[in-house]
């Protein structure tokens, strides 16, 4: 390993134009986008701003890899996951109502799930696509008032879905959650040997994210008789 990199690693400080920055809004802001999407998008959009779970993460997870007995999501192996230091992801009782209620009404439109079946899907049936579930963000954010689009605007005045990561992460570090907790949850590599030997159990994993993680507003906003939301739904899917 080349000591310069270690030393600029650990001491120097790469200045980045603040314009450069992921954008982090408000939880109400957030709840709204969510309340703007709908189906596999909705579902996919909750896990992710809950849980951190990358786009295309969660494109790829499929009905066989929960386990609601521990309230576990496995992301399977793969080239997605190879950076992962963990791949277990925690439920709470929001994220597991929204899976299933998706779940529910895909079975009342014919569809029959099966363990490899697509666990955030379309309207069809299919897989979701990690560039139209950017897509439908972006549409659902600039209805909330958040993004701006255009080669020239700057990463702050974006919200692509790789801003629900950064949500979770800065909201569950300001309601307290344990630092090697949020690790665990976002997949990274814990450092130091404190962390290193500190292994989390997926029981005590569940529960401390239950503990911190907040509840979104979004059936409230979907179901309230707002409405400016139900307006803006036909209006985008015209």
């Amino acid at each position: 390993m080349n000591p310069v990199d270690q030393f600029r690693e650990r001491y120097i400080q790469t200045y980045k134009d603040p314009s450069e920055r992921r954008q982090i809004v408000e939880t109400g802001k957030i709840e709204e986008i969510i309340s703007y999407m709908s189906g596999g998008y909705r579902a996919a959009a909750v896990f992710m701003a809950k849980a951190g779970l990358r786009r295309e993460e969660c494109c790829r997870v499929s009905v066989g890899d929960f386990d609601f007995d521990k309230n576990i999501l496995f992301l399977r192996k793969s080239d997605l996951t190879r950076k992962r230091s963990n791949c277990r992801i925690p439920l709470d009782d929001q994220m597991i109502r929204e899976v299933r209620e998706h779940w529910e009404e895909r079975r009342a439109r014919g569809e029959t799930l099966q363990s490899d079946s697509p666990a955030f899907a379309t309207e069809r049936g299919c897989r979701l696509l990690g560039e139209k579930f950017r897509q439908q963000t972006e549409k659902a954010a600039v209805m909330a008032g958040v993004h701006h689009s255009g080669n020239d605007v700057p990463l702050c005045q974006r919200f692509t879905p790789h801003c629900f990561r950064h949500w979770m992460t800065t909201t569950l570090m300001e309601r307290g959650m344990p630092v090697s907790y949020i690790d665990e949850i976002r997949g990274d590599i814990r450092k130091g040997s404190r962390e290193t030997y500190h292994h989390i159990s997926d029981e005590r994993l569940v529960e401390t994210f239950r503990k911190f993680s907040p509840v979104l507003n979004i059936r409230g906003l979907l179901c309230g008789g707002v409405n400016r939301c139900c307006q803006k739904q036909r209006a985008w899917r015209n």
